[in-house]
């Protein structure tokens, strides 16, 4: 997996909006060569750049290795009706597969300088704790995945995460599926994330 950062495109992001499935996800772009403004879904090909992700307030782009990064302008950010520091109850995520299986690729280099610790509860493995990572391409995964440092993955489509091999046992169960979903929980919230494969 390429760990490369550029520079922001000739592109403006204008306005971005989330509903409840990441296929509702849409953004505004302003094409800054040509003043062209049109409307794009994750998984789009805007000037070559491929949209992998739409955000409240950002997207993120792919093109020829390069990750690039579109922000609103401080101010202009559509902001969630209540603000909060937890987690939501349940959450859906898009991902593009390539993206997913480059980052999943890349795991055993990650894992060499950041260990997952086990997560103990009542004297039994209940999870894995997701550790600090020095790694910009993993920092980056962890970001589209609605993950942080500190929280613990409990299960894979229901099925209890022990290990790191349990981890990447149900991966590849289920990594062929439009559809995974993630148990966490962070600090006393538990979370479903949904991610949607396109």
């Amino acid at each position: 997996m390429t760990n490369a950062y550029a520079e922001e495109p000739a592109l403006k992001l204008l306005a971005t909006a989330v509903g409840n499935y990441p296929s509702e996800a849409t953004c505004g772009i302003m094409d800054l060569s040509t003043g062209q403004e049109s409307v794009f879904r994750t998984g789009d090909k805007v000037k070559g750049y491929q949209i992998i992700m739409i955000t409240r307030g950002s997207i993120t782009l792919f093109k020829d290795g390069l990750y690039y990064f579109l922000n609103l302008l401080p101010g202009n950010e559509n902001k969630p009706l209540v603000e909060t520091e937890n987690v939501q109850t349940s959450s859906a995520i898009s991902i593009n597969r390539t993206f997913l299986e480059e980052a999943m690729e890349n795991l055993n280099t990650v894992f060499d300088q950041a260990t997952l610790t086990p997560y103990i509860e009542s004297g039994k493995i209940t999870g894995l704790s997701i550790p600090s990572i020095n790694n910009k391409g993993m920092e980056l995964f962890l970001k589209i995945a609605g993950l942080r440092e500190g929280d613990v993955a409990t299960s894979i489509n229901g099925e209890t995460v022990n290990s790191l091999k349990r981890a990447l046992e149900l991966y590849n169960k289920y990594k062929d599926q439009q559809k995974i979903e993630l148990e966490i929980r962070r600090g006393d919230v538990v979370t479903n994330l949904n991610y949607f494969l396109n």
